[in-house]
């Protein structure tokens, strides 16, 4: 017997396969309880989509997925249900009919249809039973026994609705934890209200303290004039005298003056939070050149000038010199001359100097330099003036050191020790001191036996190449 004659016998009859009725023993009344796994809750009804059912063929046809038989069950419980249609079309399924059997009686694959909000299958649940069970209680009983397999590998998809996958729920954001800690309000309050007034009254204290400072300072301007050439910067202790207890040394000055130029300045002084008015100071010169002068020696009828007797001078302004009386050189001798020497504005004073006339005077003068040791903090370097007769012969000799500071404290702590009769660094002569280049000469007379003495020789040479000799560097020559 072939398929067909089977099935057209099971419709006929109304019998159903042994095999489904073991599968599904209670028609309609759900899926039957599988060991191990659990229990399925039931599903809510649902509603048909078809107000008929439409006619199906009691024609058996081959290979229809092995459902055999069914036709004649779905029949008999058609006539069991009165005036209830029944929708045999499962969702998602095409049932086939006499258009869509192929001629050569083959059975063809099902095609799906789309699924509507009606027809959509409820979510399975975590326990819903493998595929392969549910699809063997679908083939028993389409009306109650399970639901159609959705997924053709076999596998029960958890999460699907419908065969359409729904999105995982969205986790929660976690709460953040509020802080228990409470802040002490009243405390906080009376922290600023403390902080606020102890502000307050620093500024007051420091306006009123700086006001009743300024109000006792009474500041006294003193500098009317000053000395040309005097190096007094801007200390303020030149300017103007202090009373009120504030120092000297926290008051400033404001001025534009010149010490080295003749003429009339402005200035005023602050202390604290008060200003003098604006003064005014006078630079003028005042005193008289400082002049140091020297030995002239000449040969008969030699012209000499008031120049040649200077060997120094100290002032701010420029010096002329004159003879208070006419000098004559034509008679052998010893003689002493008057020089006057008068600066730009009229300060004079007056030298005397000495006038030697000889045959034997120097018809030139050698200068030799050398550099000596010093007892003091300064680099020092000494000259030797030698005068050459005619014949070449030693006339007489000086010499003039030159002690050069590097800063005004050294200077000043040399000057210091000057002593009354001209002595410095254990030489006995004329000082001269430069304040603003800070250095200090001193010229020393010479005679022959001094001369041996500073050279570590019992006797000085008279010769004039002698003398070149004592000396790594040339001599220089000059006329005076």
């Amino acid at each position: 017997m072939n398929n067909n004659e089977m099935n057209n016998q099971n419709m006929n009859s109304g019998n159903m396969n042994p095999n489904m009725e073991t599968l599904n023993p209670t028609p309609n009344n759900g899926p039957v309880p599988v060991p191990g796994v659990p229990e399925t809750p039931p599903q809510p009804e649902v509603m048909p989509t078809n107000p008929t059912v439409p006619p199906v063929s009691p024609t058996p046809v081959a290979g229809n997925m092995g459902m055999e038989g069914n036709f004649g069950n779905v029949n008999q419980q058609m006539n069991q249900v009165p005036n209830q249609q029944v929708n045999l079309q499962p969702a998602g399924m095409v049932m086939p009919t006499q258009n869509n059997i192929p001629e050569n009686n083959v059975a063809t694959p099902l095609e799906a249809t789309p699924l509507n909000a009606n027809t959509m299958m409820q979510e399975p649940q975590n326990n819903q039973m493998p595929n392969n069970m549910n699809q063997a209680m679908f083939m028993a009983n389409p009306m109650g026994g399970g639901m159609p397999p959705e997924n053709p590998n076999g596998n029960n998809t958890i999460g699907m609705m419908g065969g359409i996958p729904t999105p995982p729920p969205i986790p929660e954001e976690p709460k953040k934890k509020k802080s228990n800690k409470k802040i002490n309000t009243p405390l906080l309050i009376i922290l600023i209200v403390v902080l606020i007034a102890a502000i307050g009254f620093g500024v007051y204290y420091f306006l009123n303290a700086s006001k009743a400072q300024t109000a006792a300072v009474n500041i006294t301007p003193i500098l009317k004039q000053v000395e040309l050439g005097a190096d007094i910067g801007t200390d303020a202790s030149y300017f103007a005298t202090v009373t009120g207890g504030m120092a000297i040394s926290n008051c400033t000055v404001n001025t534009n003056l010149d010490t080295a130029t003749v003429g009339t300045y402005e200035y005023t002084v602050t202390c604290g939070n008060k200003t003098t008015p604006t003064q005014t100071v006078e630079v003028k010169d005042t005193k008289a050149p400082v002049i140091e002068v020297k030995e002239v020696v000449v040969t008969p009828n030699t012209v000499v000038t008031p120049e040649d007797f200077i060997d120094a001078e100290d002032d701010a302004s420029e010096v002329t010199y004159s003879f208070v009386d006419p000098v004559d050189t034509s008679v052998e001798g010893e003689y002493e001359v008057t020089i006057l020497a008068s600066d730009e504005y009229e300060n004079e004073t007056t030298v005397t100097a000495t006038l030697v006339v000889s045959v034997n005077a120097p018809a030139t003068y050698m200068y030799c330099e050398t550099t000596v040791d010093t007892e003091v903090n300064a680099t020092s370097n000494a000259q030797y003036r030698f005068g050459i007769t005619a014949e070449g012969e030693l006339y007489n000799g000086s010499k003039t050191l030159t002690y050069q500071f590097a800063d005004q404290d050294s200077y000043n702590e040399a000057i210091s020790g000057i002593e009354e009769n001209g002595t410095f660094d254990g030489y006995q002569g004329k000082i001269f001191m430069d304040d603003q280049n800070y250095i200090i000469t001193v010229s020393v007379d010479m005679d022959n036996t001094s001369l041996a003495q500073d050279f570590s020789l019992s006797q000085f040479p008279t010769g004039e190449g002698d003398i070149q000799n004592l000396f790594e560097n040339p001599c220089n020559y000059g006329d005076e």
